[in-house]
């Protein structure tokens, strides 16, 4: 993504997500720590849920119309209506990859654009 995009949420707010380029090298970290003891599994939705903390640029909220930006009040997130979370992480799922992109495996060598090479045999 390179340009902020704007969606609606489920309970007639709107969100917009900024550029991936706004997470710095510190908050990439910070995230990493966060799910340092989880498995797989819990990484794709700590990652969500933080990066879409750090990528909100704007939000408007009917239940909450004086709601911090998460970036401001990472707490603020948190109490955001499910709904409205699944909705922004959605869009920010695609994000997860280009943070934190998966481990090159030779069993994908043959998959357009994957990095690892065909074994020799």
């Amino acid at each position: 993504m390179t340009d902020p995009q704007t969606i609606r949420l489920p309970s007639g707010g709107s969100a917009t997500i900024g550029d991936i380029k706004l997470i710095r090298g510190g908050d990439k970290r910070n995230i990493r720590l966060k799910f340092a003891s989880m498995g797989i599994n819990g990484l794709i939705f700590i990652a969500q849920a933080e990066m879409a903390k750090l990528l909100i640029t704007e939000w408007s909220l009917p239940y909450a119309p004086d709601a911090k930006l998460p970036r401001e009040d990472p707490d603020v997130y948190d109490s955001i209506e499910p709904d409205d979370a699944d909705a922004i992480e959605a869009i920010i799922e695609p994000l997860v990859n280009v943070l934190f992109p998966p481990p090159a495996d030779p069993a994908d060598a043959a998959k357009p654009g994957s990095p690892t090479e065909p074994a020799d045999v």
